[in-house]
C-alpha cells in the first residue's frame, strides 16, 4: 500500500522545479527533508543545491555550530519560492565513517517519524549525497517503506465521501416565521436582521467550515507557486516532541524574503458550525503523505525497481 504513495526521484537541478507528479508535471511539495553527515564538508547532493541556491545559508548554519547533523539531530528551516519545498528538516546521520546498514536503517526511520510528526501534505526526502556504497542506500530505502508503511497502517485511506451542510435548518426556518410573527412589519424585521452581527456570524462560520473540509478533500495543489506568502506572525511549531532520548527540533531564522507556512488547523469545527459541519469533520479522514525519495543518479533505478519488486513473468 506504501509503494503506491512513494516514488524515486533522480538527484538534479529540475528539482528546483519541483517533484515530477507525471506527464511533465512538476511542484513543489510541503516539506523537505535532507538527511546530511556530520563530516560531511561540504555538502553535496540535494543539501548542496539547496545550499548553492541559498547563497550557502546552510554551510553557514553549520559552521555556526547551530547544527552539526550529530545522530538524530533535527533542525526546521522556512523555505523560499526558489526552492521544492515549503521548509526543510535537516536531519543528522553522524560521521560517515560510523554510518553502517543497521545504524543508517534505524536513523532512516527517526527522520520519517520526525518528518511526519510534523503533519505535512507530502515530503521531499533526499538520502545523503556522496554515497557510494549501494548497501546503505538499500538498508536506508527499506527504513524508509517500512516507516512510512507503518504510518499508512494508521489511517483508513479508502476514499471517503464528505458530508455535504445542510441548505437550510429548519428549526431556523421557523424561528425567523416566528420573529415575522412577532416583528410590526416586515421593513423593520428587515433592519434588525441586517444589524444583528450573529447571524452574519453564523454564516460564514458555516461557509468557512464548508470550505475548508473542501480543500481537505482536495489533495495536493498543481498551483502551489501561485498561492500568496503565508503569514509568518505568531506561527508555531507543529510538531510534537522527538522520540524519548532523540534531541529536540530547532528552528532557525528566516533571511530576508523566506516564507514559514502557517500551522496546519486542527481540524476542529468552527464557532457557530451548524451539526452539518460537525457530521462532516467527524466523516472525514487524513489523506496519506505522498513521499517523494531523491537519490543520486547511479542508485535512482536500482531503489525504482527494489520499489517495484522483481520483474513478473508476462502473460500470454
Amino acid at each position: 500500500m506504501s509503494r503506491a504513495w512513494l516514488r524515486i526521484e533522480a538527484l538534479g537541478r529540475a528539482l528546483f522545479d519541483g517533484v515530477d507528479v507525471g506527464e511533465g508535471v512538476r511542484r513543489r511539495v510541503d516539506l523537505g527533508v535532507l538527511l546530511h553527515c556530520e563530516d560531511e564538508r561540504p555538502l553535496r547532493g540535494l543539501a548542496a543545491l539547496v545550499d548553492w541556491r541559498c547563497s550557502g545559508a546552510l554551510s553557514g548554519l553549520l559552521r555556526s555550530g547551530f547544527c552539526t547533523g550529530e545522530p538524530g539531530e533535527s533542525v526546521l528551516l522556512p523555505g523560499r519560492r526558489d526552492l521544492p519545498a515549503e521548509r526543510w528538516l535537516l536531519f543528522g546521520m553522524g560521521r560517515q565513517d560510523a554510518l553502517d546498514p543497521a545504524r543508517a536503517k534505524a536513523l532512516a526511520e527517526r527522520a520519517v517519524a520526525c518528518a511526519l510528526r510534523l503533519r505535512p501534505r507530502d515530503v521531499l526526502l533526499a538520502l545523503p549525497g556522496g554515497n557510494e556504497e549501494r548497501e546503505l542506500a538499500e538498508a536506508m530505502l527499506s527504513a524508509i517503506v517500512a516507516a512510512h508503511e507503518a504510518a499508512l497502517r494508521e489511517l483508513e485511506v479508502e476514499p471517503h465521501e464528505a458530508v455535504a451542510p445542510d441548505e437550510a435548518d429548519p428549526g431556523d426556518a421557523h424561528d425567523d416565521d416566528a420573529h415575522d410573527d412577532d416583528a410590526h412589519d416586515d421593513d423593520a424585521h428587515d433592519d434588525e436582521a441586517a444589524s444583528d452581527p450573529h447571524a452574519s456570524a453564523d454564516a460564514s462560520a458555516s461557509v468557512d467550515s464548508a470550505f475548508a473540509a473542501a480543500l481537505r478533500d482536495e489533495g495536493p495543489h498543481d498551483d502551489d507557486d501561485d498561492r500568496p506568502e503565508p503569514d509568518r506572525r505568531g506561527v508555531a511549531a507543529a510538531h510534537d516532541a522527538p522520540p524519548e532520548g532523540g534531541p529536540t527540533v530547532a528552528h532557525a531564522g528566516a533571511d530576508e524574503g523566506a516564507s514559514t507556512p502557517a500551522s496546519a488547523d486542527d481540524g476542529a469545527p468552527h464557532a457557530g458550525s451548524s451539526s452539518a459541519d460537525a457530521r462532516s469533520h467527524a466523516a472525514a479522514r487524513p489523506r496519506p503523505c505522498p513521499l517523494w525519495l531523491v537519490a543520486d543518479g547511479r542508485h535512482a533505478g536500482r531503489l525504482r525497481r527494489f520499489i517495484e519488486g522483481p520483474p513478473r513473468a508476462a502473460e500470454e
